[in-house]
């Protein structure tokens, strides 16, 4: 029985994923399994900070014979590289609303913003204040840890240097027939134009749930009937 391996976005909020965990496991009876990228603080180069993330995720794949890997945002991004390394083991590889390449201008000036917060000291120190503010705001980051915001402001500075960078990004295409990409209206990290220009031989599918869906019971239980009904 395949083994389905889950790469969190950003932020990677372990209260959201590990209930879908537990919800995938119920309706599908596999084992489901999500690591959690690190911080890895004392990488500067963001290329190879991101080579050090595809590694970490690798080690875990090679635990496992028949893979199921589902990529939700970035860590769409990151399922493909592995794909590519380990096609043998990857059945299929599912991308939810992944970010592969340059997001929308709302994106970009969101990426801008972390970048500054993470590269300027005086601004780090005091992310904590301003997170509890926007936690009035927006509920759900109150269930972020301070791991966990570490490593989103830590993967956002680099994300911004290299993967928002990016036009395009290379799939070979042998392995298209493994891809399914789910995108829906409007999304800053995935926009349509972005899913129209991957080859017409990987599947695509338009829905109406939204790209945080993981943050809401009733969007997952949605995703997971899309999935594996």
């Amino acid at each position: 029985m395949s083994t389905i391996i889950i790469i969190p976005g950003n932020p990677p909020a372990s209260y959201f994923y590990d209930a879908w965990k537990q919800e995938l496991e119920l309706i599908t009876h596999h084992d489901v399994l999500i690591k959690y990228y690190p911080s890895f603080n004392n990488i500067t180069c963001s290329q190879e900070y991101l080579e050090t993330i595809e590694n970490f995720y690798a080690e875990h794949i090679k635990n496992h014979e028949k893979i199921i890997l589902i990529g939700h945002s970035i860590g769409g991004h990151i399922a493909l590289k592995l794909l590519e390394k380990y096609p043998e083991k990857i059945e299929h590889c599912v991308l939810l609303f992944p970010f592969l390449h340059s997001p929308g201008l709302k994106g970009k000036l969101m990426l801008s913003a972390l970048h500054q917060v993470n590269k300027r000291a005086f601004l780090k120190k005091k992310r904590f204040r301003i997170l509890k503010l926007l936690s009035y705001v927006d509920q759900d980051i109150k269930k972020l840890t301070i791991h966990e915001i570490d490593s989103s402001l830590n993967f956002a500075f680099h994300e911004h240097k290299t993967i928002g960078c990016k036009k395009n990004i290379g799939i070979t295409p042998h392995l298209n027939h493994k891809i399914t990409v789910y995108y829906t209206n409007k999304d800053t990290w995935c926009s349509k134009n972005v899913v129209n220009n991957l080859h017409p031989g990987i599947r695509k599918k338009f829905t109406k749930i939204n790209h945080n869906f993981v943050t809401s019971p009733e969007q997952r239980q949605e995703m997971n009937h899309s999935l594996f009904s």
